[in-house]
């Protein structure tokens, strides 16, 4: 899609496109502390009505962990933005918001993601997967090319397709939900997923803190331009 996006988008929108994706990455692992990476490690360890029982249980943490980070960052997020972002103007903090509640399904959506390499449906995976990339790329067409709405429909398709896979995702594992927690099923888990959170955020620093910098001594076109030559030189 660069080569038709490059048409309708500006170097200016590129450069808070990257900046939001670039803020959507770091809320990823507040969102979710590395929670769901857990599910692949223990799934193995219990069978049964054990397994549905440590997925919920994972599964009800992380949506409630979840809930409370995402209205704690709605309601700062303005005062976060204004540090991190010092020279993005105001009127784009709805793009960021935005990406905030794109981020939150996506948390979630990665916890039954890694429930279906678990449970090893490669084809059903592989079938949900070139699903909504094609779904997520006419709603992209229909939102930057039909409606015309540069920047902003792109994070509007961004959270469509968020909230698109989230739903097909839990529906495909409904099943392995039971009203059941147990709190010991839990202790596992975060002793697990605490310490890959150091190693993640060292990840997300080095391959995205280069933008952050910028947006504090370049334009944002400049941004753009970087972050689209940074994309073709990636594949």
């Amino acid at each position: 899609m660069l080569p038709v996006f490059t048409r309708y988008l500006s170097p200016q929108d590129y450069g808070i496109w990257a900046l939001t994706q670039t803020f959507g990455i770091f809320l990823l692992l507040i969102l979710s502390l590395q929670i769901q990476a857990s599910i692949g490690r223990f799934y193995f360890d219990y069978k049964g009505e054990e397994q549905k029982v440590l997925v919920s249980t994972v599964s009800l943490v992380l949506l409630i962990f979840s809930s409370a980070a995402l209205i704690i960052l709605l309601v700062f997020l303005n005062r976060i933005l204004a540090f991190v972002f010092p020279k993005t103007s105001a009127s784009m903090y709805i793009l960021f918001r935005l990406t905030l509640i794109a981020t939150f399904f996506n948390a979630l959506a990665e916890n039954f993601k890694i429930l279906l390499m678990a449970r090893e449906k490669a084809k059903l995976f592989m079938k949900i997967s070139l699903s909504l990339f094609f779904v997520g790329l006419i709603i992209n067409i229909v939102e930057v090319i039909v409606l015309k709405k540069g920047i902003y429909g792109i994070i509007e398709a961004s959270l469509i397709i968020s909230i698109t896979g989230f739903i097909v995702l839990i529906f495909f594992n409904f099943h392995f939900l039971v009203l059941k927690f147990n709190i010991e099923m839990f202790k596992g888990p975060i002793r697990y997923s605490l310490p890959i959170i150091p190693h993640a955020l060292a990840g997300i620093i080095f391959m995205y803190s280069d933008r952050i910098i910028m947006e504090k001594y370049v334009l944002l076109s400049a941004i753009g331009l970087y972050s689209l030559s940074d994309k073709i030189a990636m594949i």
